[in-house]
């Protein structure tokens, strides 16, 4: 009995101990675990913003862009009403040379305190010292508007004396005191017509009516001092416009027509709205 329990008992180890021993003689898999990445911590790295170059609003507003604007008006001209109004001031103009002996006579030569500082106001000497002084304002302080506006006023000032000078040296008309011969055109009043038709179209009527006011005054003062008669201020005042308005072109708004008219007793200007831009 003793022998047959031992005998179980052996098997039974036998059972038990086999498989385990087996298990223990096969090789166990080996299992890959995925790599874990590994992060190291850097400094964060401050990247400086790039300085872009800043575009200059006046950019085109150097003297040399300002000449080859200049000269852009020049062909502007006959794409800018300037035929009809070169022809709408000679023919004030032409109608006024029948009473321009007869209002000349009226005066003595000598110019009234009255009317001096139209020499002055209209001469050469200030009105491009303005518009120059204007524009060296604006580029050295950086004020582009007010850069713009002397800008302007410069070539329209240019374009104004350019047509007027060709056309005295083409004339020879003598002046009625008798001093030369370049009378007509009046250079005085082309060039403050001008400028008054920049100020208009720049800043509205506020500021072109009284414009326009002085520049009809500078005109007064060339018939009443003998420089000039009635006619050469005429055409010459229709010179200007055209010459401000080329310079000014871009200008949006409304558009107004500059008559000169002449009668008996001296010249007047007149105004016709012709809608907007």
């Amino acid at each position: 009995m003793t022998g047959r329990i031992a005998t179980v008992g052996c098997l039974c180890g036998a059972l038990l101990c086999g498989p385990t021993r087996a298990a223990a003689q096969e090789p166990v898999p080996a299992v890959s675990l995925p790599a874990v990445p590994q992060v190291q911590a850097e400094a964060p790295k401050f990247k400086a913003p790039e300085m872009k170059p800043e575009k200059k609003k006046d950019a085109g507003l150097s003297f040399g862009q300002v000449m080859k604007d200049t000269l852009g008006d020049f062909k502007r001209l006959p794409k800018d009403n300037a035929v009809p109004i070169l022809a709408l001031g000679a023919t004030f103009a032409a109608s006024a040379v029948t009473y321009d002996h007869s209002i000349s006579a009226r005066f003595s030569g000598t110019q009234s305190s009255t009317f001096k500082p139209g020499t002055i106001l209209g001469g050469a000497e200030f009105q491009f010292g303005a518009s120059m002084g204007t524009y060296a304002f604006g580029r050295l302080t950086g004020h582009t508007r007010a850069a713009e506006v002397g800008s302007r006023l410069l070539r329209a000032q240019i374009v104004s004396q350019v047509v007027t000078h060709s056309i005295k040296y083409a004339v020879q008309r003598t002046r009625p005191d008798g001093s030369a011969n370049n009378s007509f055109p009046s250079g005085h009043t082309s060039v403050s017509f001008a400028s008054a038709t920049v100020l208009q179209r720049e800043f509205g009527w506020k500021v072109g009516i009284p414009a326009y006011a002085v520049a009809s005054y500078i005109g007064m003062s060339r018939v009443e001092g003998k420089r000039h008669f009635t006619s050469d201020v005429l055409f010459g005042a229709a010179i200007g416009v055209m010459a401000g308005r080329a310079a000014t072109v871009d200008i949006a708004g409304n558009r107004f027509l500059l008559a000169p008219s002449a009668s008996k007793g001296g010249g007047a200007v007149s105004f016709v709205w012709a809608g907007k831009k």
